[in-house]
């Protein structure tokens, strides 16, 4: 799986308690939202059924983390 932005753009997340760079990240635009989002679709088809509606529940937040994380 590639972790770099299609157009090789980055930018530095800082820690705002110390103002210390914590990493370099690339920087998604459209055409990287769009890859990632057919990757995701793509994995999650191949995935067998869920046994119940709770297990899907589950599934997509281990795929795709809780909506309210931010």
């Amino acid at each position: 799986m590639s972790t770099t932005g299609l157009r090789l753009r980055r930018f530095e997340t800082i820690n705002p308690t110390t103002d210390e760079v914590i990493c370099e990240v690339s920087q998604a635009d459209a055409a990287d939202v769009d890859k990632a989002v057919e990757a995701a679709r793509t994995a999650f088809t191949s995935l067998p059924p869920a046994p119940c509606p709770l297990a899907s529940i589950a599934m997509v937040y281990f795929l795709f983390g809780s909506p309210l994380a931010g």
